[in-house]
């Protein structure tokens, strides 16, 4: 029984989802086998190993095991990893197809210390000629400009909630999992364009219930539900004058399951961010106050303060705009 994140892994370049101009440009180097040194960036989850080994075995074919090393710079961050398992592989003689060269494939790399970055950045150049080097990393910020300058930089981005809808149905219909929009919109949400994540959560949720709709999600992530926080915020645009209180007690029922703010504010941000049941201008006033809130929380601010100050400024949002 393998977890799902592997068993509906990609298994070739075709297979991947997202970045699709990332996967055209890879596709490319498979056809033509001008692998140049790469450096990728982006957060976790997003597929840059998996684009990466569909890449390997795309080159390197059945050769893929004398001729592809993996290594995780965050366990393995210091010289002595340079020095020993790169150094070695690359004078590895091995005998590949014509215009194909040995690939390293160091994941993590941000979290290498200066000095193994400078040793990697000599490795790299004495052994060009026959190792590809590919980096991946969160964010390019740490690591030494030298290292960059050698590497073509390629910015993987999350994935679109369209093509997380598709893999999921997908998953679905192959497990025979019944699931209904809400209860897919729900792990998207959460997921927020990562795909590890979102399958994770897929199959936790099918393992304890029946039905994965928003109200199953939400009890299995612990999160609050989408759906509450949608009403709430519909709720607001109605011209009663108990629209406060309503929407007062119900982040207050919130904080009472035990959510915190920030879990609350975040949802608040989503929903906002991609309703479309708001006017233009209450948006924009609605993603600025949140913005603003999320700041106070940070700084150590009290939750159920800052959340009724949130509901308050929503109200008055919705007044300003009737009274023009």
């Amino acid at each position: 029984m393998l977890p799902w994140i592997e068993k509906y892994r990609p298994k070739k370049l075709e297979d991947v989802i997202g970045n699709s101009e990332i996967i055209k440009h890879f596709k490319h180097i498979a056809k033509t086998g001008t692998l140049q040194h790469l450096l990728l960036t982006g957060r976790p989850g997003i597929g840059k190993t998996t684009s990466v080994i569909c890449l390997a075995k795309s080159l390197l074919g059945p050769d893929i095991k004398m001729g592809f090393l993996e290594l995780n710079a965050s366990d393995q961050r210091g010289i002595d990893t340079v020095r020993n398992d790169i150094l070695t592989f690359c004078k590895k003689k091995i005998t590949l197809p014509p215009d194909r060269q040995k690939i390293i494939f160091l994941d993590e790399v941000e979290a290498m210390t200066a000095v193994a970055q400078q040793a990697l950045l000599r490795t790299i150049e004495k052994y060009t000629h026959n190792t590809r080097f590919i980096l991946a990393c969160n964010s390019s910020a740490s690591l030494i400009d030298a290292l960059q300058s050698r590497c073509i930089l390629r910015r993987f981005l999350k994935i679109k909630d369209d093509e997380m809808l598709l893999l999921l149905q997908n998953i679905c219909d192959k497990e025979e999992i019944k699931c209904d929009d809400s209860g897919l919109k729900a792990i998207i949400i959460t997921a927020d364009g990562d795909v590890r994540a979102a399958v994770n959560c897929l199959q936790t949720v099918s393992c304890t219930f029946d039905l994965i709709d928003a109200k199953a999600v939400s009890v299995v992530i612990d999160k609050p539900n989408y759906q509450v926080i949608e009403k709430l915020v519909s709720t607001l645009q109605l011209d009663d004058e108990n629209t406060f209180n309503k929407a007062l007690k119900t982040t207050k029922d919130l904080l009472v399951s035990g959510y915190t703010a920030m879990d609350i504010v975040k949802l608040f941000f989503i929903v906002v961010k991609d309703s479309n049941f708001l006017d233009e201008y209450i948006k924009m006033q609605y993603l600025n106050d949140i913005a603003r809130v999320e700041v106070d929380l940070v700084s150590g601010a009290n939750d159920e303060i800052q959340l009724t100050a949130l509901i308050a400024r929503f109200s008055l949002i919705k007044y300003e705009v009737l009274s023009e």
